[in-house]
């Protein structure tokens, strides 16, 4: 049985992952940018490639955890 979070904690966590995920996206913009400057090898490419995927993965979680937290409220 999974023990209730007070809505305060849950937005308060929420807010800290938007904020560490959009610092992430930023750093994932900025080496698009270099990768597209440099041209960057395969591997490099295939590695950017991973994390933006696992990263749009992250994303997908937190769109899934906002809209549960809205529910209930609506």
């Amino acid at each position: 049985m999974a023990t209730q979070q007070r809505p305060d904690d849950s937005a308060a966590r929420l807010d800290a992952e938007h904020r560490a995920l959009k610092e992430q996206t930023a750093a994932l913009r900025r080496e698009h940018e270099r990768l597209h400057k440099e041209g960057g090898t395969i591997a490099e490419h295939r590695e950017h490639i991973r994390r933006l995927r696992e990263k749009i993965k992250d994303l997908e979680s937190h769109v899934a955890k906002l809209k549960s937290l809205r529910k209930p409220g609506h």
